[in-house]
C-alpha cells in the first residue's frame, strides 16, 4: 500500500524506482531493491501500476506510474482486493 500511496502523490506523473526505493526506506520499510521490484511486478500484474524503462543519453531509468485502477484502489472504489495489505 505504501508504494501505491507514494505513486498517488506523484500522479499523473510517476517516480523512478531508485527514488521510490529511497522513499519507501525513509518511511521505515527498508528492503533490498530486488524486493521492491517484486512488489512493483505484482502491482503491475494486478493492473495498479505501470512500469517502463526510459532511455536517455547512455543510461536507462525504470519509471513507475499509478494507473487509473490504482487510483480507484487508493480511493476505496475497489474493495475486494485480497493480495494487498491495506493496514500500512
Amino acid at each position: 500500500m505504501v508504494i501505491l500511496e507514494l505513486l498517488h502523490t506523484a500522479y499523473p506523473g510517476g517516480m523512478d524506482t531508485k527514488s521510490l526505493w529511497f522513499a519507501v526506506d525513509n518511511l521505515g520499510y527498508a528492503m533490498p531493491i530486488e524486493h521492491l521490484y517484486a512488489h512493483i511486478k505484482y502491482l503491475e500484474e494486478k493492473g495498479y501500476v505501470k512500469q517502463e524503462s526510459r532511455k536517455g543519453h547512455g543510461f536507462a531509468i525504470d519509471w513507475v506510474t499509478l494507473t487509473a485502477s490504482g487510483w480507484d484502489f487508493i480511493d476505496g472504489h475497489i474493495t475486494d482486493e485480497k493480495g494487498i495489505d491495506t493496514s500500512i
